[in-house]
């Protein structure tokens, strides 16, 4: 597996940088700087990151990210102990979660055309809260009261509804996150209109680190938490693992509700308008007017990058 995922990744890599080689004469050239200065260097990074879109996606990610690395390798445990699949029935299910994610990566722009993107980020973030804990609700709600909520384990109707919610949040997650990154990809031109610069790199690589630190975090916690809750048994079953599953199921209920939340409460702060964005890049040079809205007519990312590189 180790092997493979390396392959994929140096593949994906090379695709993405030979791919983006005919966009670098269309790319904004900042100008030349003198000597590089650290003092000044923090005091810009200080004033770029004020910016309060900018904190509120990046507060925003940090929460998602802890979320994301606190539910990160309990899926085995699921399977096994919860939902009680043998391997058989696990074949399929990665594979069309696969192509449920493609498909929205692919769909997202279409989906977003003409449509304001923090409501859209903001609504798609919405149904996960609502859809996203449902499975284990139910079945938890089942297990508790004794009445049947949710289908039984090794019923063909389970692996249907866990299929298809599966891939629906999957393809639902995807698209959010996509939203979320021309999120902040707008922000850059917020930047520059206040600061004079454009800080694309300072704007999405440090938060992302941040992130991935933050949900590494999360990992960490989860085997402290396994331990607690009871998972260290030296030789596991069903049975013996029930209560273990009662208490993780009932802890990732809660997280599942709570951390999205307030994940998408931050998102909600977010202050760029469809219209102020464009209202800005018409300011700053990038577009021709209103027809810059993504319509017909409308100039493409290269063309106006192209223009603020003549400007």
């Amino acid at each position: 597996m180790a092997l493979a995922a390396a392959i994929v990744v140096f593949v994906s890599c090379v695709f993405s940088t030979v791919g983006l080689q005919g966009k670098i004469d269309h790319l904004y050239v900042p100008p030349e700087t003198g000597r590089f200065d650290f003092r000044e260097f923090l005091s810009e990074a200080r004033e770029t990151l004020a910016n309060r879109s900018w904190v509120v996606i990046f507060l925003a990610g940090i929460v998602f990210a802890l979320f994301l690395g606190l539910q990160s390798g309990t899926d085995q445990y699921y399977n096994v102990y919860f939902w009680q699949w043998v391997p058989s029935q696990l074949t399929a299910i990665p594979i069309v979660q696969g192509m449920s994610v493609i498909a929205a990566a692919l769909l997202t722009s279409r989906l977003a055309l003409g449509r304001d993107k923090k409501r859209l980020a903001v609504g798609l973030f919405s149904t996960t809260i609502v859809l996203g804990p449902l499975p284990l609700a139910l079945r938890l709600l089942s297990n508790s009261t004794g009445i049947l909520f949710f289908p039984p384990n090794g019923t063909d109707l389970l692996w249907w509804i866990l299929l298809v919610h599966g891939s629906f949040m999957g393809a639902i997650g995807v698209a959010g996150f996509i939203l979320i990154g021309s999120m902040v990809a707008d922000i850059v031109e917020q930047s520059q209109e206040a600061t004079g610069r454009r800080s694309e790199g300072l704007l999405s690589a440090g938060p992302a680190l941040v992130q991935k630190t933050m949900s590494a975090g999360g990992v960490w916690i989860t085997g402290i938490l396994l331990s607690t809750f009871g998972f260290d048994v030296v030789e596991p079953t069903v049975e013996s693992m029930r209560e273990p599953m009662q208490r993780l199921a009932l802890f990732h209920l809660g997280l599942g509700v709570s951390f999205p939340l307030l994940s998408t409460w931050l998102v909600t702060k977010y202050t760029i308008t469809r219209e102020s964005h464009f209202e800005r890049l018409e300011t700053l040079g990038y577009a021709d007017g209103p027809d810059a809205s993504g319509g017909p007519g409308a100039p493409d990312a290269s063309e106006t990058h192209g223009k603020s590189r003549e400007d």
